[in-house]
């Protein structure tokens, strides 16, 4: 009898877990069968941050175009006032005529580019690093009975569900991410392990530049250039002293080869090495260089360093010498120069104080950005990564460093070895010099 008993009150439990889980499964299945995509979170989560960018750029268009009707009305009423002022002491009988009608003609002149400024707005960059979708979810494993026939394959021939595995179920994890605009969650190259790694030894941290086609560098006695598959397309023995620094320059299509003397050119299609005719009575030696659009700068090596541009239109020629403008302390020393987006990044190391400093100016007006504090340390070098922030490598303490285009300190990371030299090549990557290697990041 209590046999029957708990026979009879196991039954009972196993139908009512049964009929439990049957409803559970129902409930669920209702619900996907009744459920809109457009209802979840990412969809409404990605609505608010279309929203939310679109104010944004409103905003900045609005402010620019107050700013801008501001200063323009200025313009006018100032052209406005000049001719009335004409008009008041005209006379007849004066022998201003010339002076007047040149006047007029400056006036003609500037209220027709207020009316025609030339203007150009760079297309805002969205690129894949902007956003970051989930993961999709893992296959759910049953376990199962091999001998079961229960369950019918079939129903899951169709789907990715396929791949039934019999173990045990465990928990789909929640997947966390996150959509954001601001730099520090925008495109930063993938710094702790290189996709690509060129053995290369050389006792040069200046050896390395790039172009749209080719990475140049140099070991102990030959130049090299790769393409962007890190085949050697051109080698060349390179036994040229003294080199400091090399630069690309996109007006001339060729690289510049800076040494403590001479300044030389060198096109990657012939291989040929050109002497740079530059007439500047120079008695400090030439240590760095970058070019712009319209220029050359160079930085001499040395206590009381300066920079010198020197404009390549109509032909290569001095413009222009700037020392009180970046150097403030005794001791200073320019240890690396490189221009992005009509700006120029400074880097200046002061031995007596073992400090460095990334300074940032605006090459027209040659006006102070902003200073950073890079801390203790020597051998800093930078490059400008797509017109995004600036990357400093600090080889005293193996790190990177990300500055913003305004000069705020985003992040600084460990490099995984001693770090001499930074170029960006094509706009998904980095290479970095090492003592024993070249070493190609690339952006995730």
């Amino acid at each position: 009898m209590d046999s029957q008993e708990n026979t009879s009150k196991e039954n009972s439990e196993n139908n009512f877990e049964f009929s439990s889980v049957f409803n559970k499964i129902n409930e669920i299945n209702y619900e996907i069968n009744n459920m809109s995509i457009n209802d979840f979170n990412f969809i409404k989560t990605l609505e608010k941050w279309r929203l939310e960018s679109h104010e944004t750029i409103d905003e900045l268009c609005k402010h620019v175009l107050n700013e801008y009707m501001n200063r323009t009305k200025q313009d006018i009423d100032y052209l406005h006032n000049l001719t009335n002022l004409i008009i008041d002491n005209f006379n007849k009988k004066n022998n201003f005529n010339d002076s007047i009608q040149k006047i007029i003609k400056i006036i003609e002149e500037n209220l027709n580019q207020l009316k025609n400024i030339p203007c150009e707005f760079d297309s805002l960059m969205i690129d894949k690093s902007t956003y970051c979708l989930p993961t999709q979810i893992d296959h759910i494993q049953f376990d199962l009975l091999k001998q079961s026939n229960e369950i019918n394959s079939d129903l899951f021939s169709s789907s990715k569900s396929s791949k039934i595995c019999l173990s045990c179920c465990h928990s789909i994890e929640p997947h966390s991410y996150r959509l954001c605009l601001s730099p520090q969650n925008s495109f930063y190259p993938y710094m702790q392990t290189p996709k690509s790694i060129i053995n290369l030894i050389s006792d040069y941290w200046f050896t390395l530049a790039t172009n749209d086609r080719h990475l140049l560098t140099i070991d102990k006695s030959n130049l090299y250039l790769f393409d962007q598959s890190l085949k050697i397309v051109h080698q060349k023995s390179f036994l040229k002293q003294q080199i400091k620094d090399i630069c690309w320059s996109t007006t001339l299509e060729k690289f510049i080869f800076i040494s403590s003397t001479d300044i030389f050119t060198f096109d990657d299609k012939t291989m040929n090495f050109t002497l740079f005719d530059i007439y500047f009575n120079n008695n400090h030696p030439w240590q760095h260089g970058t070019c712009s659009e319209t220029s050359l700068f160079l930085s001499t090596f040395g206590e009381n360093p300066f920079i010198v541009e020197l404009q390549f239109y109509p032909s290569i020629h001095f413009h222009k010498r700037y020392q009180s403008e970046i150097v403030c302390e005794q001791n200073d020393a320019i240890n690396d120069i490189k221009y992005s987006d009509n700006n120029l990044a400074i880097i200046i190391e002061n031995g007596l104080i073992n400090q460095s400093y990334l300074q940032l100016y605006a090459t027209k007006s040659f006006q102070c950005i902003s200073i950073v504090s890079l801390g203790q340390g020597w051998g800093f070098r930078t490059y400008s990564f797509n017109h995004r922030y600036w990357i400093v490598i600090d080889k005293y303490n193996n790190q990177i460093i990300y500055i913003l285009n305004n000069g705020n300190r985003v992040k600084t990371e460990n490099y995984l070895t001693k770090p001499l030299n930074i170029v960006s090549w094509t706009k998904y990557h980095v290479v970095i010099k090492t003592m024993q290697t070249l070493n190609i990041h690339q952006c995730e």
